[in-house]
């Protein structure tokens, strides 16, 4: 297992890596699927 340090972009290998603690903070956008498009919502509050 690699440390999160050694992440390379752009790369096409499966690799596990070990990341540190932490928490994602965001907003879930859909483009379709079971909960509709939500995208233009989020550009109408983004502009609001």
């Amino acid at each position: 297992m690699k440390n999160f340090f050694e992440i390379k972009t752009f790369e096409d290998d499966f690799e596990i890596y070990h990341l540190p603690q932490a928490r994602v903070i965001g907003k879930e956008v859909r483009n379709g699927g079971s909960i509709g498009n939500t995208a233009p919502d989020l550009w109408n509050d983004v502009f609001a």
